[in-house]
């Protein structure tokens, strides 16, 4: 499958607990907001704590960088960028308003 257009790299712990996601630099939303890792920081959280989760195996996501968000999980689940993602980002200033 190939990667999303937003992101660069992907690297999964030895232990299976956390994925590192490096993002593309110069990535817009819509409304012409940066695609950098808070985006995507709050991005994930939203799904994660929405009633229809379908990503229970995210424990926590932090920033790490402007353009690097690490995704802990309670489990390995290998469907994690593919559901996290997919289609479904958006600006969180667009999200609120």
């Amino acid at each position: 499958m190939p990667s999303p257009i937003w992101l660069q790299a992907g690297n999964g712990a030895a232990d299976y607990t956390s994925l590192t996601l490096t993002l593309q630099k110069g990535v817009k939303f819509h409304d012409g907001t940066d695609c950098n890792a808070e985006a995507a920081r709050y991005n994930l959280q939203a799904i994660a704590d929405s009633p229809s989760n379908w990503l229970k195996s995210v424990k926590s996501v932090e920033v790490v960088d402007e353009n690097t968000v690490k995704i802990n999980l309670k489990a390995f689940d290998n469907t994690v960028i593919d559901e996290s993602y997919g289609d479904r980002r958006c600006s969180r200033f667009a999200h609120r308003n």
